[in-house]
């Protein structure tokens, strides 16, 4: 128990955890809608995997990431509260932002990895121009 609340101890871990709990993302695309570097989130990401929270699976070129459904199961009240604080957060808000515009525009693993830097410009722009709507109403 202890390492389990030790893993949800950092912020990045629990942002991994909110956008799998959305959909199942591979690396690149986590690393442009997190704004994290590849190592950083690799570091995450075993870390989620080693206390059985995240599953990876392979698609042809890519590992795509996914909640366990075991951790689920096993920990549901605690992944319930985690959904349910998760709209209290700022941070939490805008990923799960920068994630329906990646949707949206429909943005691939191929494009994240090989555009990194255009995908991180057009998930600012996107989300820069909701919040000036949102301040100007």
């Amino acid at each position: 128990m202890i390492d389990l609340f030790k893993v949800f101890s950092d912020e990045n871990r629990l942002r991994i955890v909110l956008l799998l709990h959305k959909k199942d993302l591979c690396v690149c695309e986590l690393e442009v809608i997190l704004e994290l570097s590849q190592s950083n989130l690799s570091k995450h990401l075993s870390h989620l995997k080693k206390n059985d929270i995240v599953e990876s699976k392979k698609s042809s070129l890519w590992t795509m990431y996914c909640l366990s459904e075991e951790f689920i199961n096993n920990h549901s009240m605690l992944y319930e509260y985690i959904l349910f604080e998760s709209d209290k957060s700022l941070v939490f808000v805008d990923d799960l932002r920068r994630l329906k515009t990646y949707l949206e525009k429909n943005i691939c693993c191929n494009i994240a990895s090989e555009n990194k830097q255009q995908v991180l410009d057009l998930l600012k722009e996107n989300h820069n121009d909701r919040r000036k709507t949102k301040i100007d109403n």
